[in-house]
């Protein structure tokens, strides 16, 4: 064997991966199959996919905190019971809400409070449910590629060792030649040893 295995042609060479398909021949009034091409597997997200992840995370969050506390400022400053009087009270709600801590210091109590407020509860279970998703996808996909490599690495090591049993065979089967040779000569020698002629 003369090295690795090409690996975007699975070790079939160059010219197997350019050889055109040709479909089999198909009887008249035949039903004929569609020919399934395997998916093309996806890349592991390199840093560019993990900073844009990472990007709008951050914006969502954003536009939830301050959207959110904005929202609460202008429907609960006025509000009779409200402890949400100034906009650094309703941001800090906002914060605290959207990370699900809710320390329980600052809640809206007014009605149209209580929706901006379940909003931003909405919002923050989301985000930590695409946080933890997209950490989870990262992960996995990384894996499943080192996996993928180890499987070719295997089969590369599988096919070496074919290739040697194959190569043994054959020096096993010189080797019995050999012997059979030396065998025939060895009796030959006996055979002049004991010719009386000599």
């Amino acid at each position: 064997m003369d090295g690795k295995r090409n690996r975007r042609t699975g070790g079939r060479g160059a010219a197997a991966a350019r050889a055109p398909v040709t479909p089999a021949p198909v009887a008249p009034g035949s039903v004929t199959a569609v020919p399934v091409t395997p998916a093309t597997p996806l890349a592991p997200p390199g840093w560019a996919a993990i900073a844009r992840i990472v990007a709008v995370v951050t914006a969502v969050a954003l536009v939830l905190v301050l959207g959110g506390g904005s929202l609460a400022w202008v429907y609960e400053r006025d509000e009779p019971g409200s402890n949400l009087h100034s906009l650094g009270d309703c941001l800090w709600w906002a914060l605290t809400t959207l990370t699900t801590v809710g320390y329980g210091d600052h809640y809206p109590v007014s009605p149209a409070g209580r929706v901006v407020a379940a909003g931003v509860m909405v919002g923050g279970v989301a985000i930590l449910g695409g946080v933890a998703a997209s950490i989870a996808l990262v992960v996995t996909q990384r894996l499943v590629a080192r996996a993928e490599a180890v499987e070719e690495e295997v089969a590369d090591v599988e096919e070496e060792l074919a290739e040697s049993m194959r190569e043994s065979k054959s020096l096993e089967q010189l080797l019995r030649e050999l012997l059979d040779r030396v065998s025939g000569l060895e009796e030959q020698v006996r055979a002049l040893r004991d010719d009386p002629r000599r």
